[in-house]
Parts: structure tokens; sequence; C-alpha cells
């Protein structure tokens, strides 16, 4: 039997629509009328006439597709305000990630991670005070679930690359090919990619 039953009515349920009563007295009513009717009691006599039932979903069943993730949280640090800016626009373009902080050099990103706990931190290799790679180890001292990403205008280093500490760079984009690999590169570090 389903779970909610809905009835349009021609005419009033309850005495209390004729009466001029809240209407949210009257969404309270019709509320408890479709419990009762799902869980299989008469409707009431009075007030009948004129029902049409329609079944409607129950709210509290899950998607079969399964709940919706929330977003990846990203942090982004970058030196240049425009540059910032624009990879910000191509991050959150994506309805999949958010971005929730962003930094102008490497010791406010490591503040920032520390404050927000991101998915993901988004680092310029070169920011003054301490480089991408020296904010990323910081970072995964603290945060070892924290995925990183390196974006560069310098030429990307062959193969997978590791700091003194052993803390590995999950991922290196060119901001020349940001547009197009930026996002795929966020996802990917975290998982979020069909295999």
């Amino acid at each position: 039997m389903p779970d909610w039953i809905f009835f349009e009515t021609k005419e009033p349920l309850w005495p209390s629509q004729a009466s001029g009563r809240p209407q949210r007295e009257r969404l309270r009513g019709s509320r408890h009328f479709c419990r009762r009717m799902a869980e299989g009691s008469p409707p009431p006599a009075a007030g009948n006439a004129g029902c049409r039932p329609t079944l409607m979903p129950n709210p509290s069943k899950s998607d079969p597709a399964g709940p919706a993730k929330p977003p990846l949280r990203v942090l982004l640090a970058d030196d240049h305000d425009g540059m910032r800016r624009s990879l910000r626009r191509m991050l959150e373009a994506d309805r999949r990630l958010l971005v929730c902080a962003e930094a102008k050099n490497g010791e406010e990103a490591v503040r920032q991670a520390a404050e927000t706990r991101p998915d993901v931190a988004v680092l310029d290799l070169s920011m003054p005070l301490l480089s991408g790679v020296e904010a990323a180890r910081l970072i995964r001292t603290t945060l070892p679930e924290t995925r990183i990403v390196i974006v560069t205008l310098h030429p990307l280093p062959e193969g997978p690359t590791t700091d003194a500490e052993g803390l590995d760079v999950h991922a290196w984009v060119s901001k020349q090919e940001a547009a197009e690999q930026l996002v795929l590169a966020v996802l990917g570090v975290a998982g979020q990619l069909p295999e």
C-alpha cells in the first residue's frame, strides 16, 4: 500500500475550512488525513464527496540513485588576484566543487587550511612567504586527508613528485591548461571521477 495518499477535493473536508481558521490549521488537518489513509483507516464520512485520490511519493524514501554528495571543499591559493578569481570561476562552474577559502600567500594558505579543513588544496607553486610545495608539506602534516593540487606557469615535472618529507603532491596542473584540466585534477585526486 502506498505510504501517502493525497486527496484533491472540491468541498471542505473539515468544518474548520468553512469557519475561516488560519491556513496552517487546514494544512495540518490535510497531513493528518493523508497519514490516516496511508495506515488504512477509513476517510471521514462527512465532506467526502468529490474526492479523487492521487498517489504521492513518500518524501522519506531515498532516491534510487542515492543521496546527493555534498560538494568537495576546495582551498584556493594564488598571489595574483586576477588569476585567483579566474581559477575560482573554473572550479565553481562545476557543482561538485565549492571554494571554501582563498589565500594570497603560502602562510595564509596554511592558516586557512587549518580553519576550514578543505578536501583539496589548490596551491600556486610560486607564492610569497611559502611556496606551494612548502605550504603543502605543512597542510598535510596537520591534515593528512587533504589532497594537494599544484598549479604553475612553469614546466610540469616528470612523473610523481614527492617533497623532502615524503608527502606527495597529488597532481600538477599547468595554468595554461587549467580551463581543461583543473576541475578534472581536483575531482581525480579526491576520487570523484568515474573509473
